[in-house]
């Protein structure tokens, strides 16, 4: 992993949520977190953290696609979801938002 400096990563960028309808993808990118031009650190050196990558037995991730759904379904479920970023010490806490489809 590339180095940053070292101020932390809340000085130099602060995590948005992510928020998408019920049925729409979900990507766990951290472009979907960070705003690009609003920080001096590169995207590519931080990490996402989230039980939506992990915990296989409640969702399927697609490493290759970043993609993440309900296991079972072809889509992630009505909910709040947390994230964390971070660059190996310091850290910034966001949010998915999926939320219902009103057609």
């Amino acid at each position: 992993m590339y180095g940053l400096s070292s101020a932390c990563l809340s000085q130099k960028m602060t995590a948005h949520s992510y928020d998408v309808v019920e049925g729409d993808v979900v990507v766990m990118d951290v472009k979907n977190f960070i705003d690009e031009d609003q920080t001096n650190v590169s995207l590519s050196d931080l990490i996402i953290e989230s039980s939506l990558l992990t915990d296989t037995s409640h969702y399927t991730y697609n490493e290759d696609t970043k993609e993440v759904v309900t296991k079972g379904k072809d889509y992630l479920e009505v909910g709040q979801y947390s994230v964390t970023i971070s660059n190996g010490s310091d850290t910034l806490k966001a949010q998915v938002y999926v939320n219902v489809n009103s057609k």
